[in-house]
């Protein structure tokens, strides 16, 4: 059997090289730093190699010490993934390491990740979900004239300044991640209008939306009443505040900073923890319980895998078929909870429905 040299490396110019052939396949900025970190530990596991080991050892002894500190079965499988992909790519480049990539490659086909668990996603129920994009006081999105009454004695870029529009733009976002069950990266890459083949926009005459999904997919979304009006009041409100900063109003990102710039995901990742903290919400909220939410509630409304499928943008509908399981389990708490039968004590039998 043919083995791997030990002097066997990745090179900085591999990995960059590689990283471009996936941008040139419109593979998301968020996929290739993903890449670039998985392809950082096959560069730091090769360069341990020992003279007494083989690469496929030490990349073994690697995935079992990143197992043994607590890395999840499915982050070892997209590491592991990750690995082949970049060897299957430079075997084919006929570059330098060519033939020896290609000998690893074959050796990594034994390697099998640990087969991970499938947990089900976490949901807020309907209340909570309503109540979340709703805002704190549940009430009808402010006008912006209601909240920038003092908006010239307003130093700009202040704290204050930008907390007094802040509110009706969270507003809208919350309301959108749950009315579309959109993705963060389909949230910030929305603009105000159509503006080139990988962006979306808002058609307000029409009530939709059209986002840009995963593998750069075009796909349009139905907005419901109250998301529409908290994002046409913040669309007024953005365009007094974009002015402010001498920028174009008409045209660029719906959700921008407080420098009129597009808003990234970290900043949707923080307003809606924050909302969710101003509410005591038995747990911790994320921006994609928002679209598990929306999911699994619409399902448990209509019973229409298949359009809940299409809405969600997934391409197999085993994927989207995890709701029905949490619709399943759903059913059976209700059970449990108010079937007369359903966990009665008998005699010599402990609980039945344990």
């Amino acid at each position: 059997m043919q083995t791997v040299e030990a002097y066997f490396c990745v090179t900085d110019d591999h990995v960059q090289s590689y990283l471009e052939s996936l941008r040139s396949r419109q593979f998301s900025d968020q996929t290739l730093l993903a890449y670039q970190r998985e392809l950082k530990e096959l560069k730091a596991a090769l360069t341990e190699t020992s003279a007494q080991a083989s690469p496929v050892a030490a990349l073994r002894a690697h995935l079992a010490q990143a197992r043994g500190v607590g890395l999840k079965p499915s982050s070892l499988a997209r590491r592991l993934a990750a690995w082949r992909s970049f060897l299957r790519w430079l075997a084919e480049t006929k570059l330098g390491a060519a033939s020896q990539a290609a000998l690893l490659l074959g050796q990594l086909k034994a390697l099998r990740p640990p087969r991970p668990g499938r947990p089900l996603p976490k949901l807020l129920s309907v209340e909570e979900a309503v109540s979340l994009a709703q805002g704190p006081n549940a009430l009808e999105p402010r006008q912006p004239g209601d909240l920038m009454d003092d908006w010239d004695a307003m130093p700009m870029g202040s704290r204050a300044w930008y907390a007094s529009w802040a509110v009706v733009r969270d507003r809208a976002a919350i309301e959108l991640l749950y009315s579309c069950g959109l993705r963060v990266s389909e949230l910030t890459g929305l603009d105000t209008q159509p503006s080139g083949p990988w962006t979306g926009w808002l058609d307000l005459q029409a009530s939709d939306i059209v986002v840009v999904g995963k593998g750069n997919k075009l796909r349009r979304l139905p907005v419901g009443a109250p998301a529409l009006k908290a994002v046409q009041v913040w669309l007024e409100l953005r365009a007094r505040v974009l002015r402010g900063l001498h920028l174009e109003p008409d045209k660029g990102p719906v959700f921008i900073d407080r420098s009129g710039q597009r808003m990234n995901r970290r900043a949707v990742h923080r307003l809606v923890q924050v909302a969710a903290e101003r509410l005591k919400l038995s747990q911790p909220v994320h921006p994609h319980m928002l679209r598990h939410s929306f999911a699994s509630h619409l399902l448990q409304s209509s019973g229409d895998l298949r359009a809940v499928q299409e809405l969600l943008g997934h391409a197999q509908i085993t994927t989207t078929q995890v709701y029905t399981h949490l619709d399943f389990q759903r059913l059976a708490q209700v059970y449990d909870q108010t079937h007369p039968r359903a966990r009665r004590k008998i005699k010599g039998f402990g609980t039945i429905g344990s």
